[in-house]
Formats: structure tokens, sequence, C-alpha cells
């Protein structure tokens, strides 16, 4: 797996943390919620940034994409193989 540069924070990582932060608040406003509209509505506002944040990996796989990077694209999908690995034993521990 090839390692990228992790001092700085390149356009496509600040901008997936600024999603994940606008869809933790998101969530929370939906656990809050006092109504099932207002639960619904901010509910379906998290649901949209997270399909967007996962669009970022799409789009960067995608071959007509200006910036596509599949080395990148691999990347990613390794890591989160990796880290459904760690909580596969994570589980298997707790049993």
């Amino acid at each position: 797996m090839k390692y990228f540069k992790v001092d700085e924070l390149g356009l496509l990582p600040k901008a997936v943390l600024e999603l994940k932060q606008l869809r933790n608040e998101y969530k929370s406003l939906a656990r809050n919620a006092e109504s099932k509209s207002e639960y619904s509505k901010w509910n379906n506002n998290q649901l949209a940034v997270k399909r967007l944040m996962a669009s970022f990996y799409g789009i960067i796989a995608y071959q007509g994409f200006g910036w596509a990077n599949v080395e990148l694209a691999a990347c990613i999908t390794a890591s989160a193989r990796e880290a459904i690995r760690l909580a596969a034993f994570k589980v298997k521990e707790m049993e």
C-alpha cells in the first residue's frame, strides 16, 4: 500500500472532514428532533451528506475526471478493507 503525505491536508481531505462535521451536526439535530417531520428533515440531510462523501471515492476512481487517481482510489479501498478487518477482530475478541 502506498502512503501519501499526511503533514498537510489537501483539498479533498479537507472537504471530507468539513462534510463529516456537517453530517454529525445533522445527526445531532435529528436525534434531538421534536417531531417526526423534523427528524425526517435532518435525517435526510445527513444521508445526503453521507452520499456526497461517498461520491468522493467514486470521482477519484473515475477515469473521466480530471483529477482521477486510480492509485489513490486503490489506497482508499485498501484502508477501508483494513478498517473492516480490524473491526471484525475486535468483534471476535468481544465474543
